[in-house]
């Protein structure tokens, strides 16, 4: 979360939306607590949808979407969130456009 904060502090234009694998409101909201993200609600069926569709079959799953939606990195769990990376990221992004 630290990398997170920095992030957000240095201006750069991303966000971190969490997708819960959890099987209740409670587990839910006890676990969102813990973090600054966004987060889609534990109601809401695109959840589900989602988790689908980003075939999110383990835990944790981090998957990079630049601002079209288009999928940058199918699951960069362990890569570092600093701003070089970010910066490569958004570089990527404008590539695909």
């Amino acid at each position: 979360m630290r990398d997170y904060n920095v992030l957000k502090a240095a201006g750069r234009p991303f966000e971190v939306v969490w997708l819960s694998c959890e099987r209740d409101p409670e587990a839910f909201s006890s676990t969102l607590a813990q973090f600054p993200f966004l987060a889609v609600p534990f109601d809401n069926d695109e959840r589900e949808r989602a988790l689908g569709d980003f075939k999110v079959s383990g835990i944790p799953r981090l998957v990079i979407l630049g601002p079209d939606g288009r999928e940058l990195v199918n699951n960069a769990v362990g890569m570092s969130l600093s701003i070089a990376t970010v910066d490569g990221w958004m570089r990527q992004a404008k590539g695909h456009k």
